[in-house]
């Protein structure tokens, strides 16, 4: 017959594995999600701005922009889902939080309180005013007061649209969907100028070439990776992302795409 306190010491043993067991579980939790926050899937939003981001005939995102960043996600071993947005639900998404970063700009005012930008400038793009040569070519924007000017639906132009359609600013201002619908309008007499980035515009003009179009270059503007401030990792990625990307420039494997620094 067992003694009592030999029941007393298999049962104080018995408690002390059942502890040591719940213990060793919630360190396994701990780990699992950390592990699992740390390998966190993220939501990518991007515009279409050929041939810096967009859809290819696939479906699949692509571009010089976008290809960078799938070079800096399989270096980090980042899991990724991109989603074409128009720009102003990009902007809303990013201030929501429901994307987590967008290859994009620098300087987007209405983003500004809204996230945080990469230190790194991995493209620069270029604003210019689009005419036929029946007009004279603009050294400045306010050369085109009281001309037709058309603008693109959702771009901000870096802060510049307040300026073009304040009240009595001078600008008569018109706003088409499209880069080629904005070529259109010129095209039919419909509009005098049209502001709009060179990217773009080159690349639609490869399938819907206009005779006698002229350009003004106006502006530079740099490119970056735009984090939204609710991720509360933003700033652990957006540290992530630059060193990966200084990284992956230092050793050749991926080359800055755009205008060199000015």
């Amino acid at each position: 017959m067992r003694s009592f306190s030999n029941w007393t010491l298999s049962l104080r043993t018995q408690y002390t594995l059942s502890y040591i067991t719940f213990v060793l579980f919630c360190l396994y939790c701990d780990y699992a999600n950390a592990d699992s926050q740390q390998k966190q899937r993220l939501r990518i939003g991007y515009a279409e701005f050929a041939p810096i981001e967009y859809t290819d005939v696939q479906g699949k995102p692509a571009g010089s922009f976008i290809e960078i960043t799938k070079k800096i996600l399989k270096e980090t071993e980042t899991e990724a889902e991109f989603i074409s947005l128009p720009l102003a639900r990009l902007y809303l998404y990013l201030i929501n939080g429901d994307i987590d970063m967008w290859p994009g700009l620098k300087g987007v005012p209405s983003l500004a309180e809204h996230t945080i930008e990469s230190d790194s400038v991995p493209t620069r793009i270029q604003l210019a005013s689009w005419h036929l040569n029946t007009l004279p070519p603009i050294k400045k924007l306010d050369d085109m007061k009281g001309s037709r000017l058309i603008l693109i639906n959702g771009y901000t132009y870096g802060g510049l649209l307040a300026k073009f359609t304040a009240k009595d600013s001078g600008f008569v201002t018109l706003f088409t969907a499209t880069h080629s619908s904005g070529l259109q309008m010129m095209e039919k007499n419909r509009g005098d100028y049209l502001l709009d980035y060179l990217e773009p515009i080159t690349e639609t003009l490869k399938s819907h070439p206009i005779e006698n179009l002229q350009y003004t270059i106006l502006h530079d503007r740099e490119g970056a990776f735009v984090f939204s401030k609710k991720n509360p990792s933003a700033k652990r990625l957006q540290e992530m992302v630059d060193n990966t990307y200084y990284a992956l420039v230092k050793r050749g494997e991926i080359a800055r795409i755009g205008l060199s620094s000015q």
